[in-house]
C-alpha cells in the first residue's frame, strides 16, 4: 500500500488548523462527532478543501437510531480580476428512526444540498482563507439544518398530526381544554 498523500507547505498548515477548527465547530452542535478536513492543490493559484462531519444519534430524545452526515466541498480559485473566488457545495444526509411508544414507529431519511459562491480580495494568508471558509460553512450548514427540520421533520409532524385529528374527530372522543 502506498503512502498517504499530504499537501505541502501552506496547504498542510491550513489542513492541520482546519482539522482543529472543524473539531471545535462540530463539538458545539453534536455529541461525540467524527470530523475531518482535507486540503489539496487544484491549480497553481488555487486549492480545494473538504470538511466532513459524522454524528451518530442513539437513545436521545425519543430517537432510536440516527445519523447526520455533512460534507462541505470548497474550491478556491483566482479569478480574472485577481481576486479569490470561493465556491462551496454543502450536502447533508439525515437518517432518523424514532422509538415506538406512544407515537408508533417513524423513520425519516432526507438529504439537502446548497451551493454558495463568494469573491474576496486575494490573500496569501492561510488564516484568512480559513476564516472565510469557516463562515461560509457555518452559514450553509445552518441553512441546511433549518431546511431539513422544516421540510422533513416538520412535514412529518404535520402529516402525523393531521391523521390523528381525523381519528379524533371520527369518534365520540372529546378534546380536553
Amino acid at each position: 500500500m502506498s503512502e498517504a498523500f499530504y499537501p505541502s507547505g501552506l496547504l498542510r498548515d491550513m489542513e492541520e488548523q482546519a482539522n482543529d477548527m472543524i473539531k471545535e465547530y462540530s463539538n458545539l452542535y453534536f455529541t461525540n462527532p467524527l470530523s475531518n478536513a482535507y486540503f489539496f492543490e487544484t491549480t497553481e493559484e488555487g486549492f480545494g478543501a473538504c470538511y466532513l462531519i459524522l454524528n451518530e444519534l442513539s437513545s436521545e430524545k425519543g430517537v432510536k437510531d440516527g445519523q447526520w452526515h455533512s460534507l462541505h466541498s470548497f474550491t478556491v480559485e483566482e479569478n480574472v480580476t485577481g481576486k479569490h473566488t470561493y465556491t462551496l457545495v454543502s450536502t447533508v444526509f439525515l437518517k432518523l428512526e424514532l422509538a415506538g411508544g406512544l407515537y408508533g414507529e417513524l423513520k425519516i431519511n432526507g438529504t439537502s444540498t446548497k451551493r454558495t459562491e463568494q469573491t474576496h480580495p486575494k490573500s496569501s494568508k492561510g488564516s484568512e482563507h480559513l476564516v472565510r471558509m469557516g463562515k461560509m460553512l457555518e452559514k450553509n450548514e445552518k441553512f441546511l439544518r433549518d431546511e431539513l427540520d422544516s421540510v422533513y421533520v416538520g412535514k412529518s409532524k404535520q402529516i402525523i398530526n393531521t391523521g390523528r385529528m381525523h381519528d379524533l374527530y371520527g369518534t365520540n372522543k372529546t378534546i380536553l381544554s
